[in-house]
C-alpha cells in the first residue's frame, strides 16, 4: 500500500483515486468532480483540526458500476483507513444520492458522465477540443450535471443545459429555469473553461424562451 497511497500527505485538501482494472489509480487534480457513471472511486478529505489531522474517506459507486468494482473501492478504502492508522472516519457514496458533505468538496458542481473503465466505453478527454457533449445541469445550492444525449428531445422548459462542443460552452436557459440555477450553471461552465480548458474556451449564453415551444 506504500506505492498505492503514495499521494498522501499531510497537507489539508482531497486526493481521489479511480478504480481501473481492480487498481487504485490516481486521478488529474484537473478532473476533480467529473465521475464516469461505470465507474468506483475512492476519496480522501484532509483537514487541520487545532494541532491534529483528521480525515475522511468517502468511496462513490456509479450506477453502471460492477460488483467487483464497488467491492474493490470499499476493500481500499479499509485498507486507506488502516494506512492512516484507523483514525479517518469512512463514508459509502453511491450516485445521486451523495452527502451534502461529499457534494460540499466540489464547489461548482458534480459532473456524471457516461461511460468508466468496465464498461469499455471510450473516455473523452475533457481538456482536450474534441468533445461534444450535453450537460443536465440540476440544483440552486449543491450542482449536479448529468450528461445526457446530444438531442433536442434532452431539452425541458424548466432547467439549464451546457452544450459542450470543446472550444465553446453554450449555457441554454430555459424560460422556467430558476435564477439560482442559471448562476450555477455559468460558474460550471466557466470552471469547465478553467480548469479542464486552460482557459482556452468560449462561455455563452442563451435565453431559451424562443427556441423550445
Amino acid at each position: 500500500m506504500e506505492v498505492t497511497f503514495k499521494a498522501v500527505t499531510h497537507n489539508p485538501g482531497i486526493i481521489i483515486w479511480r478504480v481501473e482494472k481492480m487498481e487504485l489509480v490516481l486521478i488529474p487534480e484537473k478532473t476533480y468532480g467529473n465521475f464516469f457513471e461505470g465507474d468506483c472511486y475512492v476519496l480522501l478529505f484532509t483537514q487541520k483540526v487545532k494541532n491534529a489531522l483528521s480525515y475522511d474517506i468517502h468511496y462513490w459507486i456509479g450506477s453502471e458500476s460492477s460488483q467487483d468494482e464497488q467491492g474493490a473501492a470499499a476493500v481500499y478504502s479499509v485498507q486507506l483507513d488502516d494506512y492512516l492508522g484507523s483514525s479517518p472516519i469512512q463514508h459509502r457514496e453511491v450516485q445521486n444520492h451523495e452527502s451534502d458533505t461529499f457534494k460540499g468538496y466540489f464547489k461548482h458542481g458534480i459532473i456524471y458522465k457516461k461511460g468508466g473503465v468496465a464498461t469499455g466505453m471510450r473516455h473523452v478527454e475533457t481538456n482536450t477540443y474534441d468533445v461534444k457533449r450535453l450537460l443536465h445541469v440540476k440544483g440552486k445550492k449543491r450542482v449536479i450535471a448529468r450528461e445526457v444525449e446530444l438531442s433536442w428531445k434532452s431539452f425541458n422548459l424548466g432547467d439549464v443545459f451546457l452544450l459542450d462542443t470543446g472550444k465553446t460552452i453554450v449555457q441554454w436557459n430555459g424560460p422556467k429555469s430558476h435564477k439560482q440555477e442559471r448562476l450555477k450553471g455559468l460558474l460550471l461552465a466557466k470552471d469547465i473553461r478553467d480548469r479542464e480548458r486552460g482557459g482556452r474556451a468560449e462561455v455563452r449564453s442563451v435565453e431559451g424562451d424562443a427556441e423550445k415551444q
